[in-house]
């Protein structure tokens, strides 16, 4: 057994042939101390696992192409970054993003399969994203579902909020569901009913509308004559009926 001691005679490294080398006692590092494995060196990463003396305080935290891409801090929260700064932060509060402006990177929540997919674009994924506009000071929150129909004609998104609950043993409730497909994009709703607390926009139209509802269903829209609205009515059967407005 081969031990290196300190001043006082103890072991501070242990190296023995049968139960392999430990640290004996506990060991800090110097102000300009650390470990580091990678290419570039300890003082300038490149890409490699980094421990280090930041003031004082350990840090652990790994470096791609020279940036430092996550790193664990002492606040008990944990970071990732890009080159536009924090990315990601996850603590005992919850999971924050960065909220994007400009050129940023965005910092999104994404599903996809595979999840080593590098062009999540080129079959279907889900996302979560939100985004800043600096110019019309807007902030923005997506719920997206994707898919490429030139991929596969046959992909359809929907995108769904619903709010669910079991009553008497059958579970039932409202939702909102944003549909996508190679032909179409529409919205349905399904609700016992649909409160507004303002006022709502339509738009006219020129034409009767292609679209046949299924049965129970109807397809309403707005059309005008002269100086005079229609509203119109399209049954399952394809039959419209209208009521002029004046």
């Amino acid at each position: 057994m081969l031990s290196i001691n300190d001043s006082g005679g103890n072991a501070v490294f242990t190296f023995d042939a049968s139960a392999g080398a430990e640290f004996t006692k506990p060991l800090t590092m110097a102000t300009t101390g650390g470990i580091y494995q990678g290419s570039g060196t300890f003082a300038s990463p490149t890409t490699g696992l980094k421990i280090w003396n930041d003031s004082g305080v350990g840090r652990i935290g790994g470096y791609n192409s020279g940036a430092l891409q996550w790193y664990a801090g002492t606040d008990g929260k944990f970071y990732t970054a890009d080159a536009d700064g924090d990315a990601l932060r996850l603590d005992s509060t919850g999971l924050r993003l960065r909220m994007t402006s400009g050129s940023e990177t965005f910092a999104n929540v994404v599903w996809c399969r595979p999840i080593s997919t590098a062009d999540i674009t080129t079959n279907y994924h889900g996302k979560i994203l939100s985004t800043y506009v600096s110019g019309t000071k807007t902030a923005y929150m997506q719920f997206r579902t994707y898919v490429n129909t030139d991929t596969d004609s046959s992909y359809v998104a929907r995108t769904v909020i619903e709010a669910q609950g079991k009553v008497s043993g059958s579970t039932s409730g409202a939702s909102m569901e944003v549909v996508r497909s190679r032909t179409a994009y529409y919205i349905n709703m399904n609700a016992e009913w649909v409160g507004f607390g303002g006022y709502t926009q339509h738009g006219v139209f020129g034409s009767t509308p292609s679209i046949t509802p299924a049965t129970g269903y109807l397809v309403v829209w707005f059309s005008s004559s002269g100086s005079n609205y229609v509203l119109n009515v399209k049954n399952s059967a394809g039959t419209v009926k209208s009521v002029t407005l004046t």
